[in-house]
């Protein structure tokens, strides 16, 4: 709270009106007020106010007093996992940038997904992890390591930077379909075929002369999977075109 002090010469206590004005770094004003001297007045800073010096100004006709309270920075972001997407929402008083490694794993694979965050105080920033990775069930975890955990919270009161030598759960054997972009599905599709033609085991490896006619089928399968409405629609426009015997 604030309270004002009036005295007199002889330092008694005066009971009378006083001007209170308080601003950010004595260029934004934050409040101007008329009160009762002597007596106590609340005020909060907000959640996200400035970091930095509030110069509190009382004034009595022609006598003025000038106060300084500082505000600290606070760095700090809460984030959640909810319907398949990742929020990241900044509690502190500092913008937050940043970047942060999330791992989207279940029995089959393991996808590092990595973000730069920027996000203003007071906001709330989202990804849709449905556009990163197949359809499946998985856990979803915060890769927590390097400074930028350090200034993270998932819960308010509970510090991941406290766990900061493992990955902080998010959420676990949670679903999450496939909404990729269409050519980014393909390409997961080709590099899978690939990864299990290739490996140590693969197809190839035990039977290298076969390699140019398997992938050729690939390239084929993938024309004829999606290629077949768009040459279908070019055969009937060419007998369209063609011109008729007279």
């Amino acid at each position: 709270g604030i309270t004002p002090y009036l005295y007199d010469q002889a330092d008694d206590l005066i009971n009378d009106s006083v001007e209170l004005e308080m601003a950010y770094q004595n260029e934004e004003k934050i409040f101007t007020k008329t009160v009762q001297s002597n007596e106590k007045i609340e005020y909060e800073f907000s959640q996200y106010a400035k970091p930095g010096n509030y110069i509190l100004t009382g004034a009595y006709k022609n006598l003025q007093s000038q106060a300084a309270v500082n505000v600290s920075a606070l760095r700090e972001v809460k984030i959640k996992y909810e319907n398949q997407s990742v929020f990241i929402e900044n509690i502190g008083n500092v913008p937050f940038a940043d970047e942060l490694t999330f791992i989207v794993q279940n029995e089959l694979r393991k996808y590092p997904i990595t973000k730069k965050i920027s996000v203003d105080p007071g906001k709330l920033l989202a990804f849709d992890l449905s556009q990163e990775v197949p359809e499946g069930f998985y856990n979803v975890m915060l890769e927590a390591t390097g400074n930028a955990v350090a200034a993270i919270t998932e819960k308010i009161d509970e510090s991941i930077g406290e766990a900061a030598s493992k990955e902080e759960v998010l959420a676990e054997n949670t679903k999450i379909d496939d909404n990729r972009p269409f050519y980014r599905r393909i390409a997961s599709n080709f590099n899978t075929i690939s990864s299990s033609l290739v490996g140590a085991d693969g197809i190839l490896s035990r039977n290298p002369l076969i390699a140019p006619t398997i992938l050729i089928g690939i390239i084929l399968l993938l024309a004829v999977k999606y290629g077949r409405k768009p040459l279908m629609k070019l055969i009937r426009r060419e007998k369209k075109e063609e011109p008729k015997e007279k």
